[in-house]
């Protein structure tokens, strides 16, 4: 497995571990969301709305994680095309 993909899935864990920790608290209100949505900006603009008619929160979840995966795969990429 190369290194930038290790990087991506790391990065894409750390999302999924950060959201699941998130969750498992117990704030008042939409809270966790709220920081959840802010950890994947700007795409999770577009998750919210598709993830209502996907399945909530895991869809939700599932996207932003591949968002993040996807992303560091770009931004290697173009990093190592530089070199």
């Amino acid at each position: 497995m190369s290194k930038p993909n290790l990087v991506a899935i790391g990065f894409a864990l750390g999302y999924l571990l950060i959201c699941l920790f998130i969750s498992g608290l117990h704030f008042e209100g939409s809270w966790g969301g709220l920081l959840m949505f802010f950890l994947a900006l700007p795409f999770s603009i577009f998750s919210t709305v598709a993830s209502k008619s996907l399945g909530g929160m895991p869809a939700f979840l599932i996207m932003n994680t591949l968002w993040w995966y996807f992303l560091v795969r770009l931004f290697c990429y173009f990093y190592m095309k530089r070199k």
